[in-house]
């Protein structure tokens, strides 16, 4: 028996949309449950990790969260880290980066995360596995019916 995995209609409008912590809680929590709240707080955790760990990415914000389901069971996320960083990296922050590669546990019990180096287009593993793939992944509904939006907050920068 083949079963489809129901989508719910996207909050964002389709494409890519730069935001801040307080944005991302406005549009995804505010006025949407408690369930959002505690997922929220499990994805703020995930984001000061990555900054005390001196981790320079992006994190993009996907999956039932960014969608109109009332209470999501977790929040698909993907952390992209730029080779020339990820290289730079000591030691624990690249093992921190690893663990959420696992694909049978989830950070915190509710983030479904993902890592994707960004390799510059010279290198060899260009074409692996890269930003571009992971935005088409998180531009459409499973279906392909319909285009969505994703967040993405910056880590460790300025901005």
């Amino acid at each position: 028996m083949i079963r489809t995995k129901f989508d719910y209609a996207p909050i964002l409008a389709p494409g890519r949309h730069n935001v801040s912590k307080t944005e991302l809680t406005r549009l995804l929590v505010t006025g949407r449950g408690p369930r959002r709240l505690e997922l929220n707080f499990s994805l703020q955790k995930l984001m000061l990790e990555l900054e005390t760990l001196g981790i320079l990415c992006e994190v993009w914000v996907n999956g039932s969260f960014a969608c109109e389901k009332e209470s999501p069971s977790d929040v698909d996320v993907v952390v992209i880290v730029w080779h020339e960083v990820f290289v730079s990296l000591p030691n624990t922050a690249k093992d921190f980066l690893h663990t959420l590669q696992i694909p049978e546990e989830k950070y915190d019990g509710c983030i479904d995360a993902f890592l994707c180096v960004e390799y510059p287009k010279d290198h060899e593993l260009y074409e692996y596995d890269n930003p571009r793939d992971w935005a088409q992944t998180f531009g459409s509904e499973n279906s392909d019916e319909w285009l969505k939006g994703f967040a993405v907050l910056e880590i460790g920068t300025q901005s």
